[in-house]
Parts: structure tokens; C-alpha cells; sequence
């Protein structure tokens, strides 16, 4: 699973940090400057590994108390194309479900297409590849993320399988109509006479063609005739008939289908229905009509779906989810720009993290994650993005100055006092510095000192060391 790689690039786990600020006079570093400088001595343990083949789980044991007995703890990123990133998640998957008995790992992909991911790895005669099409491409054709699914089809081996479940309201494949259908007959397979005549199933087809032919399109321009060619009002019509036919036959269908399964049919084609009004708000310029109405939808169902598949189907079991930081934040609304004047970009966004944290309060655990320097670019990319040098009142400045190439603080058990409860520059979304008390978004945050992209092969570039070495 992994090439060794050649000089050490720092990794910290960073869950409290404080910024640098110089008071040296005369060339002496003052007290307070001295005790900024050996921050991580008191707030920080050193941890050793990304290396996802790395099983030596000492390291992350001061997780075990960070995490305690939360039910959920959900694993951000900064942005799609973060290949460090994508390796400590997988590590921490790993360790999650070894030695803290997590055993269901969330995709921010179709909940209607990760249920048939969960089928496909339990059939060890559909290549790995094929299994899990259904994720997002982001992850799913990500070399740094290969590891982790191939640990997961091996766990279902195992007396401790790892189930794979979805809570996106997009659909994230090409079979996604089918998988659709599909589910509908199971829960309606039962009733006689069935109301799913040829006329209730006209979206079927109709689904098909758009989504292929729009959100898998060649071209801008077979996108283009795609729209023009669909009647998207009534298509939106015929997913919202079955959302009704469903809850108007619950009672009917819960005596052939468990309530559950009649629950997840229904909110896949929620999510059908969202996808469609999304397409057809994308122009050709790459813009969305109604971004910001359409991206609070999209975040109050990430978190309703979140809190069904952590209460109702997956209840008793405990589950980790992998998804962008964006969604994860607690109370994105407080966040600003890095200057006193900036107000929020997220006014108004009530995130997947804030709609879950009200209803599960500190049994969920986020972890954002932020990086110093080298680059970040998605996995089909010819080159990565540069990141800019940090300022240097911001956190990752101070990280870097620890000199430390990993490590763990917890947020959540920063004194009242503590100079992280106030605000501070940093930059965990999408790379842009940002301002705000960062305790309150999330409860711990992953410091990557140089990143680089993800790719479609190799776990890591060449001279980029995935362990710190001992001397």
C-alpha cells in the first residue's frame, strides 16, 4: 500500500494553537515570546504517522480521549483535492473503527447510490472499482483513498464490517435512475394491486437522459441541448408524485418494507428532485441561479439525512463521516473575512454541521484541517494550485513555527481563558483566510504543514516522507 518516501514534510494535528506574535527587544525573545515559541509542549502530543498502512495506533491514542463516547465524528477537508488530507483520514478511519469500535463510515455522496456501494463490497466479484462508483469521483477515483476502501471491502470479511452509507441530496452516479427504480419496486414489491403503473413511472427514462446527458455531458454544448431537450418542470413533478405516493402508503408499505427502508426510498427521491432543480440552475458559464437558496437546501438535508442514517438506520452503531469542511462548521454565520470591516460570506447558511450538532450536541466530534504550504489540486488535474505563504498572525504560521512534524491538541479542552477562544486568522475552507473563534465551529483541526494534490496514482510525490523519523 504505500511507497516510502524520502524527506520529512511536517504534518500537525492541531486542536489548540496559538498565534505567534514577536515582543523580542534587543535581540532577546521575551518571556511571553518564549512561552508562544514552546506552545505545543503543553498543549500538543506528537503524533507519527499518515501513512495509511501504518497500524502502530500509539501514536493516535490521545484521540481516544478527545473523542470519548461521541456517537458521530465527522472528518472535514479544505477542499476536494487535498491528497495529504485524503491519507491522515484514512489512518484515522482505520483507527476509529480498530480501536474505538466505529463502524459505519458516511460519504458526502447519494444516499440512494451508497447503499448500493454497501451491496457491491460485500461481492468480492465486482471489482473494487465498480463497487464504489458510487461515490463522489473526488474520493472514489483518488489514489490517497484507495487504501481505505480496500480496507473496507476487506473488513466486511471480518467479525467487525465497516458499513458504507450516503447522506448527499445529489445524485453520484451513472446508474443513479436505475438504483432509483430499483429501490422503489423493493418497497412496493409487496402491494397488490400496485400503484406504480407506466405512468407513475415516466420519470424513470426521462431522469435517465437528463442526468447523463447534462451532468455527464461531453461538452457545454451537449449540455446545452440536454436542457433544451427537457421538460425539467414536469420531470420535477413526476419525482414529487412518488415523494408523495410514499408518505401517502407509508402504513401500507411498512407492513411488506421496514420503515426505514420506505424512509431511505423516500428521501433518495428527495434528493432526485434536488439534483434536477440543481442542473437546471447550472448555466454554461459554470454558474447557479439561486446559489446561495440552493446551497442551504442542499446543507438542511445533508443534516437531515445525517441524523436519519445516525438515528434510525444505523442506530446502536457509531459512524464517521467524510465530507468537505464547509459543511461540517458549527455556525458557519460567525465566520468572516480576515479584516475587523469583513462581514460573513455565509449569512443565512445554516450548515449539515449546525442542523446535526442541535440535535446531537457534543456526541458529534468535528475535525477540520488546514495545511501551510505546498499545493492543492483534485485528482484528474495536470498540476496542483500553490498555496500562498501564511501571514504571519495566522495559525498555520504558528504551527510552522513549532517545527514539529505532527500533532494533536483538542479544542474542547482549551481553558475559558485560553487565547484560541478568541478570534483568530486561519484558513481550514477552501484555503481563503478566514476569521473566527475557531472552538466554536469544530472541535479539533488537522494542521498539514506542505500539501499536496491528489492524483490518480501514487500515494504520495516523490521526497515527500509519510513518517516522521526517528533520530
Amino acid at each position: 500500500m504505500s511507497s516510502r518516501i524520502s524527506s520529512c514534510r511536517a504534518i500537525v494535528v492541531v486542536l489548540a494553537l496559538r498565534p505567534f506574535v514577536a515582543t523580542a527587544q534587543e535581540g532577546k525573545p521575551s518571556n511571553e515570546q518564549a512561552h508562544r515559541n514552546d506552545w505545543w509542549k503543553k498543549d500538543a502530543c506528537v503524533i507519527r504517522s499518515i501513512d495509511p498502512a501504518d497500524e502502530d495506533f500509539a501514536d493516535l491514542a490521545p484521540l481516544k480521549k478527545a473523542i470519548g463516547d461521541c456517537r458521530v465524528v465527522v472528518l472535514g477537508e479544505e477542499s476536494h483535492g487535498d491528497g495529504a488530507t485524503f491519507l491522515i483520514k484514512d489512518r484515522l478511519v482505520d483507527f476509529l473503527h480498530r480501536e474505538m469500535g466505529f463502524d459505519v463510515l458516511a460519504w458526502e455522496s447519494g444516499i440512494s447510490e451508497c447503499r448500493n456501494v454497501d451491496e457491491l463490497l460485500a461481492d468480492d466479484a465486482t471489482p473494487l472499482k465498480d463497487a464504489i462508483e458510487g461515490i463522489s469521483p473526488n474520493w472514489s477515483r483518488a489514489a490517497q483513498v484507495r487504501p481505505l476502501f480496500e480496507y473496507v471491502r476487506a473488513s466486511r470479511k471480518t467479525s467487525k464490517p465497516i458499513s458504507t452509507v450516503g447522506i448527499d441530496c445529489q445524485l453520484t452516479s451513472k446508474q443513479s435512475a436505475s438504483y432509483l427504480a430499483r429501490s422503489l419496486s423493493r418497497i412496493f414489491e409487496g402491494v397488490n394491486p400496485s400503484p406504480l403503473t407506466d405512468e407513475m413511472m415516466k420519470w424513470r427514462p426521462a431522469l435517465e437522459a437528463y442526468h447523463t446527458g447534462k451532468r455527464y455531458a461531453a461538452s457545454p454544448e451537449q449540455a446545452n441541448e440536454t436542457e433544451k431537450a427537457t421538460d425539467t418542470e414536469a420531470l420535477g413533478k413526476d419525482l414529487g408524485a412518488i415523494v408523495s405516493l410514499i408518505e401517502r402508503e407509508r402504513a401500507t408499505l411498512e407492513k411488506h418494507a421496514s420503515p426505514v427502508d420506505v424512509e431511505w426510498v423516500r428521501r433518495s427521491f428527495v434528493a432526485a428532485d434536488y439534483q434536477v432543480r440543481l442542473m437546471h440552475a447550472s448555466n454554461p458559464n459554470g454558474m447557479i441561479d439561486g446559489a446561495a437558496e440552493l446551497s442551504t437546501e442542499r446543507d438542511r438535508l445533508l443534516g437531515e439525512n445525517l441524523l436519519f442514517q445516525v438515528n434510525e438506520a444505523c442506530r446502536g452503531h457509531k459512524v464517521i463521516l467524510w465530507c468537505a469542511s464547509m459543511h461540517a462548521m458549527h455556525h458557519a454565520p460567525a465566520i468572516t473575512g480576515p479584516s475587523a470591516s469583513d462581514s460573513s460570506p455565509y449569512q443565512g447558511l445554516a450548515t449539515m454541521g449546525e442542523v446535526a450538532r442541535r440535535a446531537l450536541g457534543n456526541a458529534m466530534y468535528t475535525i477540520g484541517f488546514t495545511a501551510g504550504r505546498g499545493s492543492h489540486g483534485w485528482f484528474y488535474a495536470k498540476s496542483g494550485t500553490p498555496l500562498p505563504e501564511p501571514d504571519a498572525a495566522w495559525v498555520e504560521s504558528t504551527c510552522a513555527a513549532a517545527k514539529q512534524p505532527f500533532l494533536f491538541i483538542d479544542f474542547r479542552l482549551l481553558p475559558k481563558d485560553h487565547w484560541l477562544r478568541e478570534a483568530q486568522i486561519m484558513r481550514p475552507l477552501g484555503y481563503s483566510a478566514m476569521k473566527a473563534v475557531w472552538p466554536e465551529q469544530m472541535d479539533a483541526v488537522i494542521y498539514i504543514d506542505e500539501m499536496f494534490p491528489a492524483s490518480r496514482e501514487g500515494l504520495a510525490p516523490p521526497n515527500y516522507r509519510l513518517k516522521v523519523v526517528e533520530k
